[in-house]
């Protein structure tokens, strides 16, 4: 299977949490490969508007109220799907409404990413822009992981699609390598490089504060 560099980072990171409880995965498919790799002992329950993905809740995330009740989930996914959604601040929105108070919310999303509709592709989010939402919204305790390794990586990473497995497997391994050589020379000689600025996406962790929203 020719899983991209961007997925395969997202289920190392999604790896080392642990999540119990009942978690609402919105935008979510019962077939999500991430739901294997999330520690902690779980069920997850699906809203999405495809009818494709067998949901629990068939419904639009970017109508609310969603019908669920307040302080419903231990935990709410959004594993790539902010970058498809107009109405984000809704989503965020309802996100922390139906969340227990210091429960989680994790959100996965693609940055130096190739356009991918489904149907829709409007956004894409910095840091910067992320931790600021995150906290108008009341969520605290935010943790964000920058998903690649520097430039070489994620050039590779967009290019994956014109070659065939074996090559890019081989020219993965090259861009990781050379992305690793030249943080290590840039350190050396005092030059500003950390692969931090050529994100291929972000997974943030954070919490529900106990402060309702005004």
């Amino acid at each position: 299977m020719k899983q991209s560099l961007f997925r395969k980072l997202t289920h190392q990171s999604l790896a080392k949490l642990k999540i119990s409880g009942t978690i609402l995965d919105v935008g979510g498919d019962y077939r999500s490969l991430y739901r294997i790799c999330l520690g902690g002992q779980h069920k997850f329950i699906t809203l999405n508007i495809d009818e494709q993905t067998k949901p629990d809740l068939k419904f639009n995330a970017e109508s609310i109220p969603w019908p669920v009740s307040d302080s419903q989930f231990d935990a709410v996914l959004l594993i790539n799907v902010l970058e498809h959604i107009y109405n984000y601040r809704a989503v965020l929105q309802e996100s922390f409404r139906v969340v227990k108070p210091d429960g989680h919310l994790v959100i996965v999303v693609p940055f130096l990413y190739p356009l991918h509709p489904s149907p829709h592709d409007y956004f894409r989010y910095s840091e910067e822009t992320l931790l600021k939402l995150l906290n108008d919204y009341h969520f605290s305790d935010r943790q964000l992981t920058c998903l690649g390794y520097g430039a070489f990586s994620t050039a590779c990473a967009n290019l994956q699609r014109f070659f065939p497995l074996p090559l890019y497997w081989f020219l993965e391994k090259i861009s990781i390598g050379t992305d690793w050589v030249i943080k290590y020379l840039a350190c050396r000689l005092g030059r500003k490089y950390t692969g931090a600025e050529y994100p291929l996406g972000y997974l943030v962790v954070a919490r529900r504060s106990k402060q309702s929203l005004c």
